[in-house]
């Protein structure tokens, strides 16, 4: 960048200008921009004041930006998370022979692990969550989705919570019935809400029909639910959760099974019709 100044030499005032910006870390860009002199002169006048951007490159440090770039954090990031310099961190990924591929690496294993531990505990609204990781709202809906399934979130207090499947069962059912849907008979070994709420799942999740995998499916329903019980719930008794969801997986299991039953009997009706 040239300089645009009229005037070739700073003024006395102006140099401490520069200076007491470049000790509060302004780009050298935007003080050049404001001054409309170059980079150059900028980085020259630091120099002359013993002003240092950057911390020294101790093994300390430099032991934490190999372990940064490790984790599969980017060039820039890792510059910008131990403050150094962009060429100083390609150097040491040359020195210690670290390579990224190509694209989006995805989370560190280490900040993933912080997401969704903030997602399970509600801490606050994506856009915020967003904010304290430094990544993209996107990003902690995903994994919210993830972990409380694929329901809709909405804007309201306790964050991340959705219509379904948070929502009390009946008010579900209410809804679906009330916009036309017509639920199969009962079987004597499936409680009503759990059919009922079966018929939800597959209506609105899987266009209405039932996967193959019925055992998996059982399998995954059984653990979103366990997963919308509160965590103090299972203060003291940790070690109830597979239990509980064992039992609740073999329930889905005889409703698929009753489900699948009254929906091919009630298919028979309508072709015979």
């Amino acid at each position: 960048m040239k300089g645009t100044r009229a005037r070739f030499r700073l003024s006395a005032e102006e140099i401490e200008s520069l200076l007491a910006m470049a000790r509060k870390r302004v780009p050298q860009i935007e003080i050049a921009r404001l001054f409309g002199i170059s980079k150059d002169t900028v980085r020259f006048h630091e120099k002359k004041a013993g002003i240092k951007r950057f911390p020294e490159m101790t093994p300390e440090l430099e032991n934490k930006i190999v372990a940064t770039l490790r984790e599969g954090t980017g060039q820039y990031a890792a510059s910008r998370i131990h403050g150094v310099s962009f060429r100083k961190v390609t150097v040491l990924m040359k020195k210690y022979g670290i390579s990224h591929k190509a694209g989006n690496p995805g989370l560190s294993p280490t900040l993933r692990a912080e997401i969704v531990a903030a997602v399970e505990k509600r801490e606050n609204y994506c856009a915020r969550l967003a904010k304290k990781f430094s990544v993209h709202p996107t990003t902690i809906q995903k994994v919210a989705h993830e972990v409380f399934g694929p329901g809709k979130l909405l804007p309201s207090w306790p964050p991340l919570c959705s219509d379904f499947p948070q929502k009390e069962v009946r008010r579900q059912i209410a809804a679906y019935i009330k916009s036309g849907g017509a639920m199969p008979a009962l079987h004597d070994r499936v409680s009503e809400h759990t059919l009922f709420l079966l018929d939800c799942i597959i209506q609105k999740c899987f266009g209405g029909k039932m996967p193959d995998d019925q055992v998996g499916f059982a399998e995954l329903v059984a653990s979103w639910c366990v997963k919308q019980i509160p965590t103090e719930t299972w203060q003291g008794i940790a070690g109830e959760q597979d239990i509980v969801k064992h039992h609740f997986a073999l329930e889905f299991l005889a409703a698929t099974e009753t489900w699948r039953i009254a929906h091919e009997a009630s298919e028979a009706v309508r072709w015979t019709n």
